[in-house]
């Protein structure tokens, strides 16, 4: 003679509360009321308690521990992507802070290539002083004021210092678009840092 009883837990915040006996007779198959200790139809004892053995309270209390740690588990992962989120989102802030300020370092240092040889036509190496090559600028200078010494003081000298004046003019004008080209460049690929 066997009992078939079911144990059904009704839905509580508490695994251990609200159980109901569902049983089945062994003998005859009936099914028979809630909390029924004996067979409606055949007679036969049902259930002996009014809740889950001690077993299958041992088994809901480690099957809810369980529920718990995976609870814990997934509260863990949450905040892990929540910090992660946090600590991506700081990195993306600080990357586009860094690309304005780099963007202003460039508009700031960028210089005019035009500007310097047009100033260069007018007094010989100043556009390799408008892009800080002083030294290169200064021999530039220097070389034009001899020129234009012997071609005012020398009269015979005249014929020879327009050519090197001439010279001297055309390749310092060549050298102040190499050297902003240079120099532009430079502060385009560097995020705004001069080259010198």
């Amino acid at each position: 003679m066997g009992v078939i009883t079911y144990y059904i837990r009704i839905n509580s915040s508490n695994p251990c509360d609200k159980w109901i006996c569902m049983t089945f007779c062994g003998m005859c198959g009936a099914k028979n009321k809630d909390e029924s200790v004996f067979c409606g139809k055949c007679g036969a004892r049902l259930c002996s308690s009014n809740g889950p053995s001690l077993d299958q309270k041992e088994e809901v209390e480690i099957a809810k521990n369980k529920m718990e740690s995976e609870q814990e588990k997934i509260e863990a992962q949450k905040k892990e992507l929540e910090e992660e989120k946090e600590r991506l989102r700081k990195e993306e802030a600080r990357r586009k802070e860094k690309e304005r300020l780099a963007l202003q370092r460039i508009e700031l240092n960028r210089k005019s290539v035009g500007l310097a040889m047009v100033g260069n036509i007018f007094i010989c190496g100043v556009g390799e002083m408008y892009f800080g090559k002083f030294a290169r600028g200064a021999i530039f200078l220097i070389i034009a004021l001899v020129c234009d010494y012997f071609i005012f003081t020398y009269p015979p000298g005249p014929a020879l210092a327009w050519g090197v004046g001439v010279l001297v003019f055309i390749v310092s004008l060549c050298d102040v678009y190499v050297i902003g080209t240079e120099y532009n460049h430079y502060v385009l690929h560097h995020e705004g840092h001069k080259p010198w």
